[in-house]
């Protein structure tokens, strides 16, 4: 009696690994709509730079406006960020 056994690989990735880039740090990582990518996929024409065309299924690249592309917030807005939190979470704890 032979058994056959089937064997699929199932191989999964995130939009960092395929773009060969690392996970950013949550403590800058841009808050937009880049996620951190500096670039965001959009439909709407009224985003798009002046003569960009989209690709095959109509989506065209913009750079993100908050963090101009670099997929981080700078360093002051990311010390505001923290600040505030610990400030939220003292007062939700009475301290």
């Amino acid at each position: 009696m032979s058994i056959i056994r089937r064997v699929r690989f199932l191989e999964v990735t995130d939009r960092y690994k395929a773009a060969g880039r690392s996970y950013p740090d949550p403590k800058t990582v841009c808050r937009g709509r880049c996620e951190g990518m500096g670039f965001y996929p959009t439909k709407n024409p009224k985003e798009w730079p002046e003569g960009a065309k989209p690709d095959e299924i109509g989506f065209v690249f913009v750079k993100c406006a908050p963090c101009n592309g670099t997929g981080r917030r700078d360093g002051k807005g990311a010390t505001a960020d923290i600040e505030g939190s610990v400030r939220k979470i003292r007062k939700a704890i009475g301290g």
